[in-house]
């Protein structure tokens, strides 16, 4: 598998990701340990300098990584099912091996650590005296270790793909979701009270989306948290049968095919950014004190943000369900 080339390209991604981010990780401890705003003697002046570099590599490489997750669905969804038998979507490309999901899980979750070292470095660039530069590099180290983490999984997960060896891919679990239809256990039992939670936190949402108070920016944190949850319950269980048009295809991951215009980089997309857009509210508030610019401008795009994101979450699959003309 380290011949495709689609593997390899990803595999170099990692490879100088994390060589740069393991650089700027190394130096980042002089900035966390010996910076001090206050002085400008010629020791002050070089970490200010190896500030620049630091930044900008940095905000390059998980710029790149956030790309990164986006090709790596590509991959697993529309590359790599034509080379393993049986798979039909990234479903059975992920299931391949032991090492699929949770290299998934890895990708997917260390976004929000990259999100928020880019949140913190932009705000600590808008500020004259560069407050934020020794708490902004503290979090390079979570980041190079889900990065070597990520790296390290994507190594061992290619390595155990066995194109030869036929995976059961989607098909398996739809026939066994059929036959337990009837058990209490199955979600599809428990949809309509997820709908109702999933409609009252998206207007729970809209309520809290123009709050100032510090506390009411955690309950909207914790707010968009479960919505976002519920909003994955019922797009699975739910909505997608809308889309796809079959009452028993429950697969997301169908929803980045071209068949279905690539729904699912919009709608997951908007998750990210409305979740990104409310940290990024969190991290502006937590750190007023430090931060001179009342940065008006930036909450109020925000708040624009998380309105446009939460909207195109809720209404693209509620739209597909309630347009829908056919029967299931």
């Amino acid at each position: 598998m380290f011949s495709d080339i689609w593997l390899l390209a990803q595999l170099l991604l990692q490879v100088c990701s994390l060589f740069l981010l393991a650089y700027a990780t190394v130096f980042g401890l002089q900035l966390v340990w010996k910076w001090q705003a206050d002085r400008a003697d010629e020791r002050q002046l070089y970490l200010e300098r190896k500030n620049y570099l630091l930044g900008a590599i940095t905000q390059l490489v998980l710029v790149f990584q956030l790309l990164g997750l986006a090709f790596f669905m590509l991959a697993t969804n529309i590359h790599l099912p034509s080379l393993i038998k049986g798979a039909m979507c990234a479903s059975g490309v992920l299931a391949a091996n032991e090492y699929g999901f949770p290299l998934l899980y890895i990708k997917t979750g260390s976004v929000f650590v990259y999100i928020l070292f880019l949140i913190l470095q932009y705000l600590d660039n808008q500020e004259p005296a560069y407050p934020l530069t020794p708490k902004k590099y503290i979090f390079l180290f979570p980041s190079v270790l889900l990065l070597g983490l990520d790296f390290l999984l994507q190594i061992l997960f290619y390595a155990h793909i066995n194109p030869d060896r036929i995976v059961t891919c989607c098909s398996l679990t739809f026939i066994t979701e059929t036959h337990n239809h009837d058990t209490i256990f199955v979600p599809e039992n428990f949809i309509k009270p997820f709908l109702a939670l999933f409609v009252l936190f998206f207007a729970i949402n809209l309520v809290l989306i123009f709050s100032k108070h510090i506390k009411k920016i955690i309950y909207q944190g914790l707010a968009a948290l479960l919505y976002v949850a519920l909003a994955v319950f019922c797009l699975k269980y739910f909505f997608v049968k809308y889309i796809y048009g079959l009452p028993t295809h429950s697969c997301l991951f169908d929803l980045f095919l071209p068949t279905y215009y690539g729904l699912g980089f919009i709608i997951f997309a908007s998750y990210y950014v409305l979740l990104a857009a409310i940290l990024f509210k969190t991290v502006l508030y937590w750190n007023k004190k430090q931060l001179q610019n009342l940065h008006t401008n930036s909450l109020q795009t925000a708040n624009v943000v998380i309105l446009v994101a939460l909207l195109a979450s809720f209404l693209i699959p509620v739209g597909y369900w309630f347009f829908w003309e056919g029967n299931l």
